[in-house]
């Protein structure tokens, strides 16, 4: 194999290789590569590709890899020929890729879009191999991009910012927005906080420069807007994750329009707090889940360190800050005055919303991760916003939504870390605030679309109504951005001033009868957990035990059961013993027997059976001979599930499993023997 002429950097993952005319390069902004080889000979245009592991060559260099871009210049003699590529070492992405992901490509100038032929994929040598190719269409020299998803870098995000600060430098059309570093990064790289409201209520005091941030004393800290609540909505804490750079993107060019009442609406009752890249440096170097020191900074909220979690430390302490309606002055205050009790919802927090916006590998759809609320009143609460979201995008999901109390504690398998320091749940904690999220979407498609109800009193300008469908589409750039006005106008639903809402309409009619619906399901959702844990908590006693008209008896024999016994036609024989008390009124109960039969039921329970349950490989191992006369006799013609249920309740230590059998009115089911029918 040939490795070409190369000038690497490849402590950040930034290489350019030269085969003779051909070019492979990731030394530019969210370039991936490690290294290349050429497989073959000099002619041959098929290419090994290695990905740069996060923070590769430092002491801080883990194991995500994922993450790959680089761009080919191809030379203006290859017109026909096809190029090969194998990225050899990508972690292994199984699901997404069998859900047909394909690599993203863009030619020139021209717009990024999937490619239309499936990669392949294997695993070699322990190493997942994912293997692509492209036709080369032009005779002229062309540059062309591949990407694991829409890429959306560090300097791109500037340029965004750039073209707002153009159009809305001044409060002209009565939109006002303020762009300022709340920090900088470890590398230094700027973290922007956007400030975007209406001119309404606004004040000439401008916000407390809090401890540490603002560094910028020539940028004057954003106006203050008394009585306005606050939405916070922040963005590529894990660099790879670049779907929530457009979901961001479609919510901020949302907010912004000029002519749009629902966009004035919310400018006029909310105040925007905008953090559009959380780890710049991450994203610069080509990271997947890592900022510059290998760390995941959504594990950190809980006590971020200034000096080693600068953009997490200035949201929190940003989020506590106009949590309190006083606004206190100092990062001290702020930890001092925070809820001591991080179940105690607040009734008066000065923030409404709090979104962090993610991107999804294993999960399909756009859906939302909340907190879990023991109230159901608060936990209806917690979900009527992902569900007016779901009324308003055609993209989002809202059955894949999760609330459990478990996806507030699971621990990384990476990392090992809580998800306890996420933002969602760390914020949510520190201020009680129960609109706390995050918002995740899968890099290639959905379940499902959902239908749009007809909007009002629009006069034909919003999203026109549609059907829902549950064949998945594959989503683009324009998808995500969907995904962020959905996100946008649900907010404005919920304080039911949306001129244009689609909730009239809608099934569900009304704001009330969302929430009507939401707490309705809340409550079947909990009795249905309830059942669950119920079922699972089965009594190792007789009282537990549903006996028909079969005599049962539990005994330790290893003796073989010939299953050709002839069947005993006779009533069942039975000897009385003192575990047979709750068994025998149970049995008083059964409706198809005679009172002679209620009276022979009885159970020998051996007292070296009475430790944990035989487990399901035991009971698949018990083989039915004929059945047992009484059990026909009855027209129960289905003993073998009755006898099945009864195994599952049979108390044995592993250690005699082997050794179990079952008495079914003299018929014994023995563990060493195999199922037919049961």
């Amino acid at each position: 194999m040939a490795t070409g002429n190369a000038d690497v950097n490849n402590a950040r993952g930034k290489v350019t290789v030269s085969f003779g005319d051909l070019v492979i390069s990731s030394d530019f902004d969210s370039g991936n590569l490690d290294h290349v080889e050429q497989v073959g000979g000099d002619d041959s245009l098929e290419f090994n590709l290695w990905t740069a592991l996060d923070c590769a060559g430092t002491e801080h260099e883990n194991l995500n890899s994922s993450w790959f871009y680089f761009k080919v210049s191809t030379p203006p003699n290859h017109n026909g020929k096809t190029i090969s590529f194998n990225i050899m070492n990508m972690n292994r992405q199984w699901r997404l890729y069998q859900q047909g992901l394909t690599p993203i490509i863009k030619v020139g100038r021209g717009n990024w879009e999937r490619m239309t032929v499936r990669p392949t994929f294997e695993m070699v040598n322990g190493q997942f191999k994912l293997s692509f190719q492209h036709r080369i269409s032009e005779n002229y020299r062309q540059i062309v991009f591949f990407a694991f998803c829409y890429p959306h870098s560090y300097t791109e995000c500037q340029h965004k910012l750039q073209q707002c600060d153009e159009q809305y430098s001044s409060c002209e059309n009565n939109i006002y927005y303020h762009r300022e570093v709340i920090c900088y990064s470890l590398e230094g790289r700027r973290i922007d906080l956007l400030t975007i409201s209406s001119c309404d209520g606004m004040v000439e005091e401008c916000e407390t420069r809090l401890t540490n941030l603002f560094p910028d004393t020539d940028t004057p800290r954003a106006k203050r807007f008394p009585g306005k609540k606050v939405f916070m909505l922040t963005s590529r804490v894990h660099p790879g994750e670049t779907p929530s750079s457009f979901v961001f993107n479609g919510f901020l060019n949302f907010i912004l329009r000029r002519d749009d009442p629902r966009s004035v609406n919310l400018r006029k009752n909310f105040v925007f707090l905008l953090i559009p890249m959380i780890n710049p440096d991450g994203v610069y170097n080509g990271c997947f889940r890592s900022d510059s020191r290998g760390q995941n900074l959504n594990r950190y909220y809980q006590e971020p360190q200034f000096n080693l979690h600068p953009s997490v430390y200035a949201i929190r302490q940003l989020l506590l800050y106009h949590h309190h309606a006083d606004h206190v002055s100092s990062s001290h205050d702020l930890d001092e005055c925070k809820s001591p009790d991080h179940m105690q919802i607040s009734k008066d927090s000065g923030v409404s919303f709090y979104v962090d916006l993610h991107g999804h590998v294993a999960k399909r759809g756009c859906f939302m991760y909340g907190n879990y609320f023991k109230n159901e009143l608060e936990q209806a609460e917690n979900m009527l916003f992902p569900k007016l979201i779901s009324l308003n995008s055609v993209y989002f999901d809202f059955q894949s939504c999760l609330f459990s109390e478990k996806n507030m504690y699971t621990a990384d398998k990476r990392d090992g870390l809580s998800k306890e320091g996420s933002g969602r749940v760390a914020l949510h904690k520190a201020t009680g605030i129960i609109h706390s999220y995050t918002l995740e979407c899968n890099y290639n498609s959905g379940r499902s679309c959902n239908g749009l109800s007809a909007a009002t009193c629009d006069d034909g300008r919003a999203t026109p109504p549609r059907p829902g469908t549950a064949i998945p589409c594959k989503y683009t750039i324009s998808c995500y951005e969907e995904v962020g006005r959905g996100l946008a106008v649900a907010a404005l639903d919920m304080i039911g001033a949306n001129p244009w809402s689609r909730l009239p309409t809608s099934k569900l009619s009304s704001i009330q009868g969302v929430r009507q619906w939401t707490l309705l399901h809340v409550s079947r959702m909990r009795a249905k957990e309830m059942n669950r844990k119920r079922t699972n908590r089965t009594s190792t006693t007789a009282t537990s035990w549903k006996i028909s008209t079969a005599t049962i008896t539990a005994t330790t024999t290893a003796t073989a059961i010939n299953s050709s016994a002839p069947v005993q036609r006779r009533p069942p024989t039975i000897s009385h013993t003192t575990t047979t008390t709750m068994l025998q009124s149970r049995a008083q109960q059964l409706p198809n027997l005679t009172q002679t039969h209620k009276n022979r039921i009885s159970l020998h329970l051996p007292s070296a059976l009475t430790t944990p349950s035989l487990n399901k490989q035991a009971i698949s191992k018990i083989r039915k001979p004929a059945a047992p006369a009484c059990l026909r006799e009855h027209s129960l013609n289905n003993e073998g599930r009755i006898a099945k249920k009864l195994l599952k309740r049979v108390t044995t230590p592993m250690a005699l499993v082997k050794h179990q059998s079952i008495s079914i009115d003299g018929h014994k089911y023995s563990s060493s023997d195999t199922i037919n029918s049961i």
